[in-house]
């Protein structure tokens, strides 16, 4: 496989589950490629069937699959000066924290001005999409 630059593709999981218990489940299914990214495959195994054998299902993308940043709350080129003066303005300390409900309510309150606070402070990465719309909030 090497020599002639093949990949393979499967679960890495059994395939193959004997109902003769001297012998041991083994991987039997499994994809062979060349010149092909695997990075546009998803490989998954079919437990539609009832049998000793579970086959795999190999799907191919005609685009690579791209994978979502989660948002973040700050990086490396967050204005910390800034985040500090934002957050100053939005915190309020005259808040009443007798109840139960009060405290939740005060701690809500200060988890958004700080998630906004640092969303502000931080420019968005490249066109990232769920970056921005974050920092909209």
């Amino acid at each position: 496989m090497r020599r002639n630059n093949f990949r393979h593709l499967s679960t890495c999981q059994p395939t193959y589950w004997p109902s003769d218990s001297n012998k041991l489940p083994d991987l039997l299914d499994f994809c062979i490629t060349k010149n092909i990214a695997t990075q546009i495959f998803t490989i998954e195994s079919c437990l539609d069937l009832t049998s000793d054998h579970t086959p795999i299902l190999v799907s191919m993308y005609t685009h690579v699959l791209s994978i979502s940043q989660k948002p973040l709350l700050y990086t490396n080129h967050t204005d910390w000066d800034a985040f500090r003066e934002t957050l100053d303005e939005r915190i309020s300390l005259a808040i009443p924290l007798k109840t139960p409900l009060d405290i939740e309510g005060a701690v809500e309150n200060l988890t958004v001005a700080i998630q906004q606070a640092a969303w502000q402070a931080t420019p968005p990465q490249g066109n990232d999409e769920s970056n921005m719309a974050a920092q909209q909030q």
